[in-house]
């Protein structure tokens, strides 16, 4: 960015964090940036003149979609670059194998042995998604014939899904219909609303959130202290 300066990288395993002097608000911010991250989205969250610019490959799937080009400075979602260092987790609730990044899915399995200790049974819905995935998701919705500003409240466009970065997981428990508003009356919504912290994780989307998304209480994100 244009107006900032002293960039210094600090490796940490695959990962390094950018320091940078802004000009504009005389504030030092940190950005992480991982390997595959090379095209991706250079912002600081919040900041008055943070803009994102799409990656070339992403603005395709965008156009091919029919999804408006002002998407990535309007939706109120960071861009998520597929996630390269994936570990296979136990199957989800349809008998699938899912995949989360390897930290996440450390952390996803203490916080699971905890709710178990409680009484409380944690099952995956869904976990890592690719954009290409995401690409055929909303593609198959608009085939269906429902709108593309409906499919948007509740789906990320491509390259703006969490699920991309390996650390977002839809949760479910015994007892309660996947992906349904229903799991917020479920124990363990009340337990991971109590305990999730502690693990790292936080819901994504809660009741009028910012991104606009429709309110997810199944959605929950890793993200390391």
């Amino acid at each position: 960015m244009k107006y900032m300066s002293s960039i210094l990288a600090i490796k940490y395993n695959k990962i390094a964090i950018l320091y940078y002097d802004c000009k504009i608000c005389d504030e030092k911010h940190a950005l992480a940036y991982t390997p595959e991250f090379k095209r991706g989205i250079y912002r600081v969250p919040g900041h008055p003149m943070s803009k994102q610019k799409t990656p070339p490959e992403i603005q395709a799937i965008h156009d091919e979609l029919g999804i408006p080009a002002h998407y990535a400075s309007s939706c109120g979602l960071d861009f998520q670059p597929d996630c390269q260092s994936l570990v296979a987790t136990e199957l989800d609730v349809f008998g699938r194998q899912p995949y989360l990044e390897e930290s996440a899915f450390i952390a996803w399995q203490e916080m699971q042995k905890a709710a178990s200790e409680d009484g409380i049974e944690l099952q995956i819905v869904s976990a890592f998604r690719s954009a290409d995935y995401q690409k055929n998701l909303l593609q198959r919705k608009l085939e269906a014939g429902q709108c593309l500003e409906d499919i948007l409240k509740v789906n990320a466009a491509p390259g703006f899904s969490e699920h991309h970065s390996g650390c977002a997981l839809d949760i479910t428990t015994p007892d309660f219909e996947p992906l349904e508003e229903v799991f917020e009356n479920s124990p363990a919504f009340i337990w991971l609303c109590e305990h999730g912290k502690k693990y790292g994780f936080s819901m994504s989307f809660p009741k009028h959130n910012d991104a606009g998304i429709a309110y997810e209480p199944w959605h929950w994100k890793y993200a390391a202290d």
